[in-house]
């Protein structure tokens, strides 16, 4: 088990992400959300230990 997952997806979906309140740190560091839609950016998100299959099932929903 880990509470800390590394995932790459298209900046669109970042976007509508943090436009929804979600909160996790573009890796690396140096990509911004500026720029095309379909530019592929990584992630590192760090999840609570009370995180829940249904909130994770909603970010996935966000990002897709």
């Amino acid at each position: 088990d880990a509470n800390i997952v590394f995932a790459s997806w298209p900046r669109k979906g970042h976007k509508t992400a943090h436009d929804a309140g979600a909160a996790y740190y573009l890796w690396p560091e140096n990509q911004t959300l500026d720029g095309p839609d379909d530019e592929i950016l990584s992630a590192r998100m760090v999840c609570n230990w009370a995180t829940t299959s249904d909130d994770v099932d909603q970010f996935l929903a966000l990002i897709s």
